[in-house]
């Protein structure tokens, strides 16, 4: 459902294979911090699903980037 809103570009799930942080991260790539107002964001965010997965989730942040550098 998140890639139906305009300007949102991929999600990428990674494994940690080593260390201590936390086992998954997902890595969002938007167009621009405006998909957080979008209808279709607000309706992703509040599936019956989406809430199941959230409650078991032990860390959870929200931090935004811009490229920088692509190589």
């Amino acid at each position: 459902m998140l890639l139906e809103v305009p300007g949102w570009r991929r999600v990428r799930l990674f494994q940690q294979v080593e260390g201590n942080g936390p086992a998954f991260m997902a890595v969002h790539e938007l167009e621009t911090p405006d998909v957080f107002e979008h209808p279709n964001y607000a309706r992703s965010i509040g599936t019956p699903w989406r809430q199941r997965i959230r409650s078991s989730v032990s860390r959870y942040e929200r931090n935004l980037f811009k490229l920088w550098r692509s190589f």
